[in-house]
């Protein structure tokens, strides 16, 4: 037997499993997911064949697409996307995404309202989390105005939110006041409500075009060229404030003035996602001058001729493909896909600046083969035995970064197939803590680190 409470409008995806982890008896979430196996009739089920989120939405007497837009972060987190944005939100045409990224909490921590929580239990009997207060840099609640109270660890979202009251850390109540008074923010986080809302995401293709024709409307730097226009990322810590943007993008906290940020001045530019749906809700949130017209602007059609003029080839600029390159682990291929140019002219570029083209399969790796060769000292056929590669590839590799000294390859050595990791949004009194990056040299300062 399963007790199966109804959740309420706007309870988190996570916090209702809580509750009905309490209210069943059981002392973990784990020990939730077998007693809803044994209870949906599939207890030898892996948890790929059967996701928290399919048997949570089953309790919730939900369609899994519906549970998915009514209580988890995912309409919002997966609002622009490079990656099959023509499915809507939980489709069971994808159902990686259930068991993936689906229920995965949208910002560090576990954030509530004292006063709803309050509320909640006079009016329910108990208090419940809200999705709307997980939002990326909300600080303060809509209802009552007042700063949200937060617990560092998600596991806080197993209890009820009044039982952390007393336990648990607030927002500075003048840093809340602050950042509700700033229209730039506002903008932002009317354009994530209305987001939330959408049972689609928008593909980035489209998004790029929109953005591409206002910031080039407003005299922007839109390509990654050598910089000789206003960059995006400037306007945004001006108009935003690096302390609150560590809340919701700490790269760009962390950035120095006048130097470009691939993850949000790529939003012009990059052919897959830049960076998360954020980097370009912010953008919006800067270029537009309200929220609904960034949404009209996103919801309509391309602007005149702009199909036509991103078709034209970017020159990218050195130090941009540098940083593509680190990002991609020296892939030339993965390299001409993210910047949406050919693999000819990728290759050329990069050979041109003594960086080899770095192949990284099953039993193959380029790298491997020239850190034992250069690192190691290992002869010329142990090292190409040692990366899985023929000694001619290990010579055309050693060619191309013969005219250049070897400067980015002990970069490579930790950085991951699939890209560089993102950083996590800061909490509030981490942020308020948020270093300035333009007091550090130059030199340690880098784009996207």
């Amino acid at each position: 037997m399963l007790i199966r409470p109804l959740p309420y409008p706007d309870e988190l995806d996570v916090g209702y499993a809580g509750y009905v982890m309490r209210l069943n008896g059981m002392r973990s979430m784990k020990d939730l997911d077998s007693l809803m196996r044994e209870w949906a009739g599939c207890p030898d089920k892996s948890w790929r064949e059967v996701s928290r989120l399919e048997l949570i939405s089953k309790v919730a007497n939900l369609p899994v697409v519906d549970f998915v837009l009514r209580h988890t972060t995912l309409p919002l987190r997966r609002s622009i996307t490079s990656y099959q944005a023509d499915l809507p939100h939980g489709s069971d045409r994808n159902k990686e995404i259930w068991w993936s990224t689906a229920m995965r909490e949208a910002r560090t921590g576990a954030y509530f309202c004292e006063s709803c929580a309050r509320e909640d239990l006079d009016f329910h009997g108990r208090s419940y989390w809200r999705r709307s207060h997980q939002v990326p840099g909300v600080l303060s609640c809509a209802k009552h105005g007042g700063p949200l109270s937060y617990c560092r660890d998600s596991v806080a979202f197993q209890q009820a939110p009044s039982h952390w009251i007393g336990n648990c850390e607030m927002v500075d109540a003048a840093w809340a006041t602050e950042v509700e008074a700033n229209n730039t923010i506002a903008r932002y986080l009317t354009i994530c409500d209305g987001l939330m809302d959408c049972n689609q995401p928008f593909a980035v293709d489209h998004v790029r075009a929109v953005l591409f024709h206002k910031g080039s409307s407003l005299g922007l730097q839109i390509s990654g060229r050598k910089i000789k226009a206003p960059l995006l990322s400037d306007m945004v810590i001006e108009q935003c404030g690096r302390q609150w943007l560590a809340l919701v993008l700490p790269d760009l906290a962390a950035k120095a003035d006048k130097v470009a940020l691939t993850k949000v001045d790529g939003v012009f530019y990059m052919k897959t996602s830049a960076s998360t749906a954020f980097a370009y809700i912010l953008a919006c949130a800067v270029l537009f001058e309200s929220a609904e017209v960034a949404l009209n602007a996103l919801a309509g059609p391309l602007p005149t001729n702009e199909n036509g003029r991103q078709r034209k080839r970017i020159d990218i600029d050195p130090d941009a493909l540098m940083v593509e390159y680190v990002g991609q682990g020296g892939n030339y291929a993965k390299v001409a896909k993210r910047l949406g140019i050919t693999f000819a002219s990728v290759a050329y570029r990069l050979s041109s600046m003594g960086l080899p083209n770095m192949i990284e399969t099953e039993g193959k790796s380029t790298q491997k083969a020239l850190l034992a060769y250069l690192d190691e000292g290992c002869t010329l056929q142990q090292s190409a035995e040692r990366g899985g590669v023929s000694q001619s590839e290990l010579l055309d590799a050693l060619r191309v970064m013969a005219a250049k000294q070897m400067k980015v390859l002990p970069n490579l050595r930790n950085v991951r197939p699939k890209g560089s990791p993102r950083s996590s949004p800061l909490m509030p009194d981490e942020a308020k803590r948020v270093w300035v990056a333009s007091d550090f040299p130059a030199e340690v300062v880098m784009d996207g680190i």
